[in-house]
């Protein structure tokens, strides 16, 4: 008589091989498989994606030209954006009103002086 896989394991003492290792043993006895087609990728807009890229690399562009700044003063000043203590890794502060470093947003005090040594109590 003659034993299938899993009847001799089951003799032998064996646990059942797993649903992977069935699928394994499967693909190294050559058995016929069926393949799957596999669906073609959504075709995406690429015209909307370039102006996109293009708009967006266009704003450091236009705020370096329009800026009465020097590239690199102008450079510091973005970097001292986020709070003061950029502000003065990058030189730029205390800073007033209208020049390089100053965003209202450092000015605790409203009083034209950003990132000025403050004694909070």
């Amino acid at each position: 008589m003659l034993l299938s896989s899993g009847d001799a394991n089951a003799q032998a003492g064996r646990k059942a091989p797993s649903e992977s290792g069935r699928l394994m043993q499967h693909f190294r006895s050559g058995g016929e498989y069926e393949q799957v087609p596999v669906p073609a990728a959504p075709r995406r807009d690429m015209g909307l994606a370039l102006l996109v890229v293009v708009c967006i690399a266009a704003i450091p562009l236009g705020a370096a030209l329009g800026s009465p700044w020097p590239v690199p003063v102008l450079l510091r000043h973005l970097a001292a954006m986020p709070n003061c203590d950029m502000a003065r890794l990058v030189d730029l502060a205390p800073t007033a009103r209208a020049t390089p470093g100053y965003w209202s947003w450092h000015d605790r005090d409203k009083d034209g002086i950003a990132c000025e040594p403050w004694e909070g109590g």
